[in-house]
């Protein structure tokens, strides 16, 4: 009788918070200010233009129970000029908004507030289209992220044309852990000035702190805005399992330490100004991504080596140390390694203390190029093709042979040379390793972008 009555006691408070939850719909900023909400209640923004509303998305939702934010259907609800969306609570989740044309003085569209942890602004469209009347010079961001656990996904940006970044991700003093993932980030245009990059992880002025960002599983799509697609500027960041194709850009690790960069795919079939990865900095890790028909030169070049200056500021150069490249793999690539780009005047301090090892690369060019002939690096047991040019110390010349996978290209090789071994590390292999779980899903822009919103899935690679 006692289990019986406990049992009902629990029915009854299950239903009981189950009536608590509430769902309200709105058609203006001032209807949902005026809302008191708890946790597991959904507030629906009705179908139609929103424009010059300022929406604060608030509360305190719980982990079991977020505070659910969200458009009618799918797209419906179509956030325009002059509307700004901010989000300042805990455990929120905002989805299903279609923003077009949007148009601010200055800020940023969507804001997540300092105070905001373990909240998520997901499933969501920003287009700019051919009607927006906007000046390059216009200066805002479409994202902005501050605070900790929170999470950018399954969304999709194509068309921004003015200064600004589309994401930013800025570091605080506390490690803030925030995600940008999943997300499909199409066509963006030339800027032709600083200030066009797809995501800004931190910036100079703080990017001595340790952000711990997590940016994977994102596909940058003809991202042209300038040479920065992913500019990373705070410590401790990991850019892994990206897709890049066709992007006239890099990942430039401009400021910050110890970054990860891992399980990238950078696909440029041989067309110019196609980049990889740009390394400033000490202290990074770069390994396991796959890099096919990336042509670029200098600053351009699958993986450059920037000369630094002496004694920087927080806004300069740093010396580029204590760096590890390995098991990374080049195809078709021309010339993957550039070292001591930049160099001028101002720019004498060459790299050190850096290790290139256990890369695959397939190609007739030579494997690294030396701007800067004071560098200090060790390169030890890189494989190249046997028609290689490159006759340095650390490249070994082998029988390479391309063979087909899903439509990436892979390197085979009957090599009796082991690869260089790290230590403390899991594993040591020559190339990177693909997953076809993994990256096949990047290549078919699978679970990328939102549920509702059509994106591209064949990406042409040609090897």
């Amino acid at each position: 009788m006692r289990l019986y009555s406990v049992f009902l006691l629990i029915c009854l408070v299950i239903k009981i918070t189950n009536i608590q939850a509430k769902e309200y719909k709105i058609e203006s900023a001032s209807e949902l200010e005026a809302l008191v909400l708890k946790p597991g209640d959904k507030v629906i923004l009705k179908s139609g233009l929103w424009t010059d509303q300022k929406l604060v998305i608030k509360g305190n939702g719980t982990k079991e129970k977020n505070i659910i934010f969200s458009g009618e259907g799918n797209g419906e609800t179509i956030i325009s000029k002059g509307s700004t969306l901010l989000i300042n609570g805990q455990y929120l989740t905002v989805e299903n908004l279609k923003f077009v044309d949007t148009n601010i003085p200055k800020g940023s569209v969507v804001f997540i507030s300092k105070a905001a942890e373990n909240c998520r602004f997901t499933n969501s469209v920003f287009l700019e289209t051919a009607n927006s009347l906007l000046s390059k010079d216009s200066f805002f961001a479409w994202v902005t992220m501050y605070g900790r656990n929170n999470r950018v996904d399954h969304c999709y940006f194509k068309g921004k044309t003015n200064k600004g970044c589309t994401i930013v991700a800025e570091a605080e003093e506390r490690p803030g852990y925030n995600r940008i993932d999943h997300n499909f980030f199409d066509y963006r245009p030339e800027l032709g000035m600083n200030g066009g990059e797809s995501i800004r992880a931190g910036n100079w002025n703080t990017s001595m702190f340790s952000s711990h960002i997590i940016i994977e599983e994102n596909i940058f799509k003809n991202c042209n805005g300038e040479i920065e697609i992913i500019s990373n500027k705070s410590c401790d960041n990991i850019i892994r399992n990206n897709l890049f194709y066709e992007s006239n850009g890099t990942i430039s690790l401009r400021h910050g330490k110890r970054a990860t960069v891992s399980g990238n795919i950078f696909i440029g079939n041989k067309k110019e100004g196609m980049g990889g990865i740009r390394v400033t900095g000490d202290g990074h890790r770069i390994f396991d991504n796959y890099f096919s028909g990336i042509i670029g030169t200098d600053f351009y070049a699958p993986i450059s080596f920037r000369n630094a200056w002496e004694n920087p500021p927080l806004h300069g150069y740093d010396q580029v140390k204590d760096c590890a490249v390995f098991s990374n793999t080049f195809i078709n690539c021309g010339i993957p390694f550039y070292v001591g780009v930049g160099k001028d005047d101002k720019s004498f301090v060459v790299p050190v203390s850096t290790i290139i090892a256990n890369n695959l690369i397939y190609g007739n060019e030579k494997a690294l190029k030396a701007i800067e002939s004071g560098y200090q690096f060790e390169i030890i047991k890189n494989l190249v093709s046997s028609s290689s040019k490159e006759n340095g110390e650390g490249f070994i010349k082998e029988d390479l042979r391309l063979k087909s996978n899903n439509r990436l290209a892979y390197i085979s090789t009957s090599s009796s040379v082991k690869p260089y071994v790290f230590k403390n590390a899991k594993e040591n292999h020559f190339g990177c390793k693909l997953s076809d779980e993994l990256h096949g899903k990047l290549l078919n822009a699978k679970h990328i972008g939102p549920s509702w919103y059509p994106v591209e899935h064949n990406l042409v690679i040609v090897n």
